[in-house]
């Protein structure tokens, strides 16, 4: 299951924005059911979690890895403890 989320970078003032495409991975047969009935709330946190990083914390070594685990827990805490196993960043850009 995928999402693109695209935000304004933290600090930037608007000038800069992210682009991320979200693949959700998870076990459960009812995963795609689950996330599109709480696709809004999904999204906004999502958002919000990448909003709020700012250049310096995109530029930081293992940046990604720090952003998947925030958006399992996240995700998780929406869905259900162990729903979203896995999240892959199959697009991930600061422009």
């Amino acid at each position: 299951l995928s999402a693109k989320i695209i935000v304004n970078v933290a600090g930037t003032m608007g000038t800069r924005y992210m682009v991320a495409n979200i693949t959700l991975v998870g076990t459960r047969g009812d995963l795609k059911d689950l996330v599109e009935k709480n696709d809004a709330q999904l999204r906004d946190v999502a958002s919000s979690a990448l909003a709020s990083r700012s250049i310096v914390d995109l530029e930081k070594p293992g940046a990604r890895n720090l952003i998947r685990a925030e958006l399992v827990s996240v995700f998780n805490a929406i869905l259900g403890e162990g729903v979203v196993q896995e999240i892959y960043l199959t697009e991930f850009a600061v422009q």
